[in-house]
């Protein structure tokens, strides 16, 4: 599913990428990024030049596990101040708390892959910034490779359609699956921006355009679902452009082999079938953008 997890991540190379990735650590922040870095107090300092210090916790002695603390008041905070200019101070410190040697690494890891497939969903300007940031850290820790096939493996499940009688049985269930559908086309395109680094492989991409149509053909012949039908086309919206015009020979096979497994499905939708009662002219106008962008 996903790139090599034998290759050391420091030597990982990758020939005709517009990116560098595996960096030594020993890049300054821009001094556009000083403004936005919390008090010292409240964070670890940052060594310039050589190998990272080892993270040194703030909160050992306070009765909130030391992860939570780390990853609800610091992580989070750096977060939310994420963009081009405080790119490389969150990517150095986020290289710290990884290499820290944490006892309950793997957990903490696990809750940061989450949050951070959540903010890049829900911020589209920055989402494809999010998955070069993963591509990044994931060169040094592979372990965020681990929890992110973790991850890609729930994602389709956030398409299936949850009955009213599934909340009768289990309503917390219900409502956290419906809190991701709200997500599906953020999550769409993260999942394609991880594609793009080359991080998630062309057959995962195949999966989930194939699931897609599979819920776009069922959902169509059924009525008052023009809604549900354009979340779809939307999300697949979001993917595609992600691809379009890419020249590397990734996305240029990804565009191929896209458009052979989805092309007849495209023109059925199209073609403006009469007992298709949920496709609306917006769906197919959409569709039309679709199909454009992976024809390249």
């Amino acid at each position: 599913m996903f790139r090599n997890q034998n290759s050391s991540p420091q030597a990982f190379t990758r020939t005709g990428s517009s990116f560098s990735l595996g960096s030594t650590g020993s890049e300054s922040p821009s001094a556009a990024c000083s403004a936005s870095t919390p008090n010292p107090a409240a964070s670890p300092t940052v060594r310039r030049g050589g190998a990272n210090p080892r993270y040194q916790s703030q909160f050992k002695n306070t009765s909130q596990p030391v992860e939570d603390k780390i990853l609800n008041n610091i992580i989070l905070s750096k977060l939310n101040k994420f963009c081009p200019t405080t790119y490389i101070d969150i990517r150095e410190f986020l290289y710290q708390i990884l290499g820290s040697g944490d006892a309950n690494l793997s957990e903490m890891t696990r809750q940061f892959m989450l949050l951070v497939f959540k903010k890049a969903a829900a911020e589209e300007i920055y989402c494809g910034l999010y998955a070069k940031l993963l591509s990044e850290i994931s060169q040094r820790y592979e372990v965020i490779l681990l929890e992110m096939h973790k991850l890609q493996e729930n994602y389709l499940s956030i398409f299936d359609e949850v009955q009213q009688k599934e909340a009768d049985e289990e309503y917390n269930t219900f409502i956290e699956k419906n809190i991701e559908k709200k997500y599906r086309c953020g999550y769409s395109q993260f999942i394609a921006e991880l594609s793009k680094f080359e991080i998630i492989n062309l057959s995962c991409l195949e999966n989930i355009f194939k699931r897609i149509f599979e819920c776009i053909q069922v959902n169509a012949v059924v009525a008052n679902k023009e809604t549900l039908i354009e979340e779809y086309i939307d999300c697949l919206l979001r993917m595609s452009h992600v691809f379009k015009k890419g020249i590397s020979p990734f996305i240029v096979s990804a565009r191929k082999s896209l458009i052979t497994l989805c092309g007849a499905s495209i023109e059925d939708i199209l073609s403006k079938n009469k007992a298709h009662v949920s496709v609306s002219p917006k769906s197919r106008f959409i569709l039309m953008d679709v199909k454009d962008n992976l024809m390249g």
